[in-house]
């Protein structure tokens, strides 16, 4: 495989990645366990998402308050710069998808800055795993969407 190929693949899988996490998140501040639960739409819903978030990453990496202070402004633009390019009309999913990666890898290296040693393996390890689940997540939703023969959706 060709460098610039693995590179692609890589990029790919990254911007997989990373946009799991992000449902990770935004399941958590949506109350996935209520079935009553409504998502709401505005900017309450995005404020919500901010504070189910610094909550998380400060209980998971014991953030301190400066710590918290630094982090929450980058979250926020995070989260409403994703916002606006899920609303961008003009472009495609593909452009949207490598958008939003680089939104996230900007964020990824901002709060690094912030985090010591410790937190930043922490950190790494939290999102390794996100992208574990959401990728089995993703092939359990697929394992259940896929259309037998026969089925009158494969017409």
């Amino acid at each position: 495989m060709s460098t610039k190929l693995t590179s692609k693949l890589m990029a790919v899988v990254t911007a997989v990645l990373v946009t799991a996490v992000l449902a990770i998140y935004s399941q958590q501040a949506f109350g996935k366990d209520d079935p009553n639960a409504q998502p709401q739409k505005g900017p309450g819903d995005m404020r919500e998402r901010v504070e189910k978030r610094m909550e998380h990453l400060t209980k998971e990496l014991n953030l301190t308050k400066e710590q918290q202070e630094k982090i929450r402004p980058i979250i926020e633009k995070e989260m409403k710069d994703i916002r606006d390019i899920r609303q961008d009309t003009s472009l495609t999913q593909e452009q949207k998808m490598e958008k939003i990666k680089e939104i996230h890898q900007a964020t990824k290296a901002e709060v690094n800055k912030i985090l010591t040693p410790e937190q930043q393996k922490k950190y790494a390890e939290m999102q390794e795993k996100a992208h574990e689940e959401m990728a089995e997540r993703r092939a359990e939703h697929n394992k259940n969407h896929q259309h037998e023969p026969g089925d009158s959706n494969s017409k």
